[in-house]
Parts: C-alpha cells; sequence; structure tokens
C-alpha cells in the first residue's frame, strides 16, 4: 500500500450473532491527510451523506436508523443509542477523512441491508441522540466499534467470540488521557484512535440498565465528550428550531425542546426551516418554467404513505410521479412532512404546476399524505403549514385569508388536499397570523405576551424555565472526569399546609453541548466519585442546559441546584466551573439570580425576583444577528444567496467573507443584506458575515460552516479554479 505523508487507520468489520454486522476482521486501509485534525475540529454540521449508489441521504431520518437496524439491530435501546452515536461519528469522520461517498456494505457501514429493515426503536435510539458524535479534546474520534465476544449475565461474563474480534474491543472504563487502551484497529500513535465498542457487550449492559454514556465511556474513556454537532439537521424538531435547541451555534432559544409533551412555540414571523433539494437527493428540473410573482397560495396533499418515516423519499417519489406526467419539475414548491420538516421543491419565483391553469402568481404547498379519508395530518405538519403561510404571506405580501389561500379543491374539481386538511385550513390561517405558533402539550392555547418585562411589572403565573449556563473554568477542581459544571438535580422546596414539598427537574428543553443532560433530572443522585460519569449533566464553558419544571416557581419557593450530594473534603474528587442561574417564565425573558454559583447553591425566592427588571435578558447577540441563508451545516451548489437578519438596527452595513476571501457587502436592510455569489471551490467553507454600524465599527460577527458541491454523487475536495480563490 502507498503511504502519503498521512495515516492510515485499519478497519475491520464482523458479522455476529447479536450483532448483525460491524467492522470486518478483513484488512483494509484508510488513508488519513495530515490535515484531518484541524478539519474534523471545526464540528461542522452533517445533514446529508453521500452513499454510493443512492446519491444524498438524509443522516438522522434515513442513513442511521438503516444503519443500527443493519448493525446492531436486536439490542435494547440504550445500546441502539450507543451503536447510533458511534455510527454517526464514524460515517462523519470517513466524510472529513476521505471526502467520498460511503459505501453501503462493510467497506464502510451497511446501509439498507436484505435482512433488517427500521423499526420505531431504532428512529428512536437516533432521535434521542440527534446529532451527538464522540470527541476528545473537542476532535471527533473515529468511533470504531466490533461485535466482540458474546457476553451474558449480571456482570456481563464473556462467552464464545464467533467473530474473532474480541481482541479488537478496549475497556477503558475510568481511564483518561493516555491511559486510554486504542484499539488495534487504527494506528497507535493517531490521537483519533480511542478504543473501540463492543457491540455484543455494549447489549448486554444495556440489557442490566447502563445507559448510553456509561457505555460509551466503558470503551473510549472517561474522558470521551459527546458533542452534539452544529446545523439545522441535527435532531430538528417538528416545525421548531435545530433539534436540542442548539442551533447553528449551540444557542438555546425559545420553543425548543427534547421532550415533545413540552409545549414548543416559535414567532410567526419568524423564518421558518426549508430543507434545501439536496436534502432529498432531488434530480434537476427538466425544464424551465416561466417566472412569476406570487399572489396567492394553493394547498395539496400528495397521496403517499400515512405511515413511512422516510420523507425524503416521499419527496422523490412524487417528483418522479411529476417527471413520468412531462411536468418540468416536482410541481409543488413546498412539502411538509408528518414530523414538521419543510421541503424546498420547485423555484418559488417561478410557476409551478400543481393547479391546472391556475399556476401563475399561485404558490402550491403539498403535505405529505393522504387526508380525504379518516387519517388527519399531524399537529406538527399543520404548525408547520402555517409558519410556511405566515413566512410567504410576509415575504410576497400576501394577505392570509380564504381568498388568497385556498385547498386545491376550492380551485377546481378535485378531492385534493382532502377534508381533513381542508377543516384544519382556517386554523393554520389563524395560526399563521397570531403573534406565536406552538407545538405539543398545550399548544393550542392561547400564547399571550406577559412575560417579565413585556407590559407587566409582575409575573403572576410564576417561573417554568431554569438555566444553568457555565461561564469560567474557575475554580478548578480535582479528579474531575465531566467537562463543565456539574449538574446532578435542580428542584425547589415548597411549604403548603401539610408540610415541605419537593419538586423536581422534569423535563430537558435544550442541552447544546452538554453531555448526559438527562442527568440534571430528578432526586439527586451523585453521592460517589464513581457516580459522577453516569449521574450528573456536564455543562461547558459557553453551553447551556435548560430545563423544564412540572409546576411553576412561586414567589416563598426555595430553588436548587445541586452539585453532588457527598463531602468534597471527605473524598478523592471535587467539581470544577462556575455558572450563571436564570429563571423564565417562557423561555424567552430570563432573569439572571446569581452569576457565581460554584458549588451546592439554594436562594429563597422573593417577590422581588419575580419583578421586571432591566437586566433581565431578552436575547443574545447571536440571536439578534444571524444567517437567513445559508444555513449551518447544509450542502449547497456553488451558486447562492447570502442574507443575515439583524434586529439591531445600528447594523447599516454587512460584509461577507468566506474564510480570508472577501464575498461582497450590502447596506440594503429591506433585503435582508443580500449578496449573491458563485464559489469557485468545494468543499467545507467557513462563511463570516460582520456586521458595522455608521461609523464602520463592527458590532455584530456571525460565523457558520457549509458544504459547496456539485451534488453529483460524489464529495470534490479542494477543487479550485485557476484564478478563482473563493
Amino acid at each position: 500500500l502507498m503511504r502519503r505523508g498521512g495515516l492510515f487507520l485499519l478497519l475491520a468489520f464482523v458479522t455476529a450473532a447479536f450483532a448483525s454486522c460491524g467492522f470486518d476482521d478483513q484488512e483494509g486501509f484508510l488513508e488519513i491527510d495530515d490535515d484531518l485534525e484541524i478539519r474534523v475540529q471545526e464540528l461542522t454540521g452533517f445533514c446529508t451523506v453521500q452513499i454510493k449508489g443512492h446519491g444524498a441521504v438524509d443522516v438522522e431520518s434515513d442513513y442511521l436508523p438503516n444503519s443500527i437496524a443493519c448493525e446492531n439491530g436486536n439490542a435494547p435501546l440504550e445500546a441502539l443509542k450507543a451503536q447510533a452515536i458511534a455510527a454517526r461519528t464514524y460515517a462523519k469522520f470517513i466524510t472529513e477523512a476521505e471526502k467520498r461517498p460511503l459505501e453501503p456494505t462493510t467497506r464502510d457501514q451497511v446501509y439498507k441491508c436484505s435482512y433488517a429493515t427500521p423499526k420505531p426503536i431504532h428512529y428512536q435510539a437516533v432521535r434521542e441522540t440527534a446529532g451527538q458524535v464522540l470527541t476528545h479534546e473537542g476532535k471527533l474520534i473515529v468511533g470504531f466499534y466490533v461485535a466482540g465476544s458474546l457476553r451474558s449475565g449480571a456482570s456481563c461474563a464473556a462467552g464464545n467470540d464467533p467473530t474473532g474480534t474480541e481482541r479488537r474491543v478496549t475497556y477503558n472504563q475510568g481511564l483518561t488521557g493516555n491511559q486510554v487502551k486504542k484499539t488495534s484497529l487504527g494506528s497507535m500513535s493517531h490521537p483519533a484512535n480511542r478504543g473501540a465498542k463492543s457491540q455484543n457487550g455494549a447489549a448486554c449492559w444495556a440489557s442490566n440498565g447502563w445507559k448510553v454514556e456509561r457505555i460509551l465511556r466503558y470503551y473510549y474513556g472517561d474522558d470521551m465528550r459527546l458533542a452534539e454537532l452544529p446545523g439545522q439537521c441535527a435532531g430538528g424538531e417538528p416545525g421548531g428550531e435545530p433539534g436540542g435547541g442548539g442551533g447553528e451555534d449551540d444557542i438555546c432559544r425559545p420553543g425548543v425542546a427534547s421532550d415533545t409533551t413540552v409545549p414548543t412555540c416559535t414567532g410567526s414571523d419568524s423564518v421558518p426551516q426549508i430543507l434545501p433539494r439536496s436534502a432529498w437527493n432531488a434530480r434537476p428540473p427538466k425544464r424551465n418554467q416561466s417566472a412569476h410573482t406570487p399572489n396567492r397560495i394553493s394547498i395539496h396533499h400528495t397521496v403517499t404513505s400515512n405511515t413511512s418515516t422516510d420523507s425524503a423519499a416521499m419527496v422523490r417519489q412524487v417528483q418522479g410521479w411529476h417527471f413520468d406526467r412531462n411536468f418540468p419539475d416536482i410541481g409543488y414548491h413546498f412539502l411538509v412532512a408528518a414530523d414538521g420538516k419543510i421541503y424546498r421543491g420547485a423555484d418559488e419565483s417561478r410557476m409551478g404546476t400543481h393547479v391546472k391553469n391556475q399556476n401563475s402568481h399561485n404558490l402550491g404547498i403539498a403535505l405529505l399524505g393522504t387526508f380525504h379519508q379518516s387519517t388527519a395530518p399531524s399537529d406538527a405538519q399543520l404548525k408547520s403549514v402555517a409558519r410556511l403561510l405566515a413566512y410567504l404571506g410576509k415575504k410576497y405580501n400576501i394577505e392570509l385569508n380564504r381568498t388568497n389561500v385556498k385547498g386545491h379543491g376550492e380551485r377546481m374539481a378535485t378531492q385534493c388536499p382532502g377534508g381533513q386538511v381542508l377543516k384544519r385550513l382556517d386554523d393554520m390561517l389563524a395560526w399563521a397570523k397570531a403573534d406565536t405558533i406552538c407545538t405539543g402539550a398545550d399548544a393550542d392555547k392561547p400564547q399571550q405576551d406577559d412575560a417579565p418585562g413585556a407590559g407587566s411589572d409582575k409575573d403572576t403565573k410564576g417561573y417554568r424555565y431554569v438555566r444553568i449556563k457555565t461561564t469560567s473554568t474557575q475554580p478548578v477542581g480535582h479528579n474531575d472526569p465531566i467537562d463543565g459544571f456539574e449538574v446532578d438535580a435542580v428542584y425547589i422546596e415548597r411549604s403548603g399546609t401539610s408540610g415541605s414539598e419537593l419538586i423536581y427537574a422534569s423535563a430537558v428543553v435544550c442541552s447544546p453541548g452538554v453531555s448526559n443532560p438527562g442527568g440534571a433530572l430528578g432526586a439527586p443522585d451523585n453521592f460517589t466519585c464513581a457516580d459522577r460519569a453516569q449521574t450528573v449533566a456536564g455543562v461547558p464553558v459557553g453551553a447551556q442546559l435548560m430545563l423544564e419544571m412540572p409546576s411553576a416557581i412561586k414567589p416563598g419557593d426555595i430553588l436548587f441546584v445541586t452539585k453532588h450530594a457527598y463531602q468534597p473534603a471527605l473524598n478523592d474528587c471535587e467539581p470544577s466551573h462556575t455558572a450563571r442561574v436564570s429563571i423564565s417564565e417562557d423561555g424567552r425573558v430570563w432573569k439572571s439570580l446569581d452569576q457565581t454559583v460554584s458549588g451546592n447553591w439554594r436562594l429563597p425566592l422573593q417577590d422581588a425576583h419575580f419583578e421586571a427588571d432591566p437586566e433581565d435578558e431578552t436575547s443574545s447577540e447571536d440571536d439578534a444577528f444571524d444567517f437567513v441563508t445559508p444555513r449551518a451545516g447544509h450542502w449547497y451548489t456553488p451558486k447562492l444567496t447570502l442574507k443575515v437578519r439583524s434586529s439591531n438596527p445600528a447594523v447599516v452595513k454587512v460584509v461577507y467573507h468566506a474564510e480570508e476571501f472577501d464575498l461582497g457587502s450590502s447596506q440594503n436592510r429591506d433585503s435582508l443584506f443580500s449578496v449573491d455569489r458563485e464559489f469557485n471551490r468545494f468543499g467545507v467553507r467557513r462563511i463570516i458575515a460582520r456586521g458595522y454600524d455608521v461609523d464602520g465599527k463592527e458590532i455584530a460577527k456571525k460565523e457558520i460552516s457549509i458544504t459547496v458541491t456539485g451534488f453529483d454523487g460524489t464529495i470534490p475536495g479542494g477543487q479550485t479554479e485557476p484564478g478563482s480563490p473563493g
């Protein structure tokens, strides 16, 4: 084999009784170039992956559920979650390392095998780990795994090793740094080699009650960290912001919940997340339609499956049907899936093909599914249509009423979009015209603007949310395997006529960058140094953990944030970091209670804590200055438009750069500081927008990473046209 200044990592795949497929024990080599560490350290978004023979495939909704079903499909949920994280990490690492499509076989990871199809538990495993990858010191590791020997019993004692891969497994519980054992699957000197997981072992430990992070630390070391990749695709909740509440730079935003029982709200005037054509592997149009300026909207259904979970495949199916009818492209401008995802269809600046003889100036929105019988569209689907209506109405100055927005069958003789959609059209219009649109429990209750500081001096309803935001690495503890401020429990003590009651945080609303966020729920259980890696949430500097209380916090309650339930002075460990604790009624306006929390903390809450204060946080700089397009982590063809939304009126000019190259500037706020640019270099591009005031002073900045590619089934690497640096 040729070696070109890089590093060879030996890969292996197996077939096992419990682990269906994994790394085979046949030798093959992965060649990694010298700048790999720089690229993987960026932890850019990873929404789609190119699969040989399949084109662009959605990572979260398609590739991973199919892969883990084939690789380790019969395992318990926590082991499947560990497999999903390892598989996502491996796919991301290989994409960065070799810039090639993944093989759908044991050359990389099996995808869409003949012996297994995804079941609800596989989708659940991916959904509950959305966007999470394995890292060490901020960089991706490879995420090796093998079948390993069969394991059984409470101690998971080793049995037969039918695949001969046990020798590749590493056992790294309690080990950190250079102590972590590397696997012979890879170079013993490369920092990305942090060991290999046993699929059979993971399944056994999961059967014994181990959670996913404990399983992963057992094989990859106690200093392994779970990181959430940025981007709109990372675990996106229906109709809301990206998964985990992270967004492209890990800012918790209102209305983002990891627990779908929590109502999630977004402003109706916010720009909805619209997935690009690349997200469903669109075929190019056969021909262009005439340009038009939309002035009305028609609602459709696609008459596709109501049970399929592969919405991207359904959109491709619809495009195929329309091509068969000699349409120039997919007929609809937008398609909305049952989980709330919005897919871009035909170019909205051109006529679609969706209402016979009435396509000019008419935008087509289609709900994926069949709704002319008893099946109704999902709440997430209806709310996403409402968000889309609000956005399009504002963009094209279309008044949202039943004259301008109609069902297909109200414009011509057809059952489309079905009675189940038509009877909710008035609801969708009402939501689109409301201040906020909410999805989840109590979502249809009126959303009132009565947060602290919004026209009321006191919040009589109390505060529902608690946020822990790490601000400093000081004080520095010792023997501390947790990256960040530890959170063991958040709860309130409430006095009543029958005595005191303890009420514990019940849901993680968002947790960008936080390890094991569920460790902060429930009663304190961090009783020993050994418990810490499994029982607490770790909130690194710059990250934040937002929790919901099952009962609103009221004056007279005592709020507790507990890091540990042991005495550090009497144990061989001590936690680190300082955090700010804040509370909020609606997840939008935050009242800071203490910025210097470094140990176990309690605060009796008085009336003054519930009064509006000029110091209350209403938004962050990143919320106020953000890209509209492109979106972090997405793939784009070379020609695209750069746009930034700024809520700060002092920003009068925006200048765009890609790395060190000037992309242009705009002073047109009405156009969202729009700049058209055609890129001439493929691959991951770092895009920076800087906002300037009238004096030429930089007052805002936003940085994202995107992938520029031709979408031809490959990922071109480092190709540049002569004389065209950008």
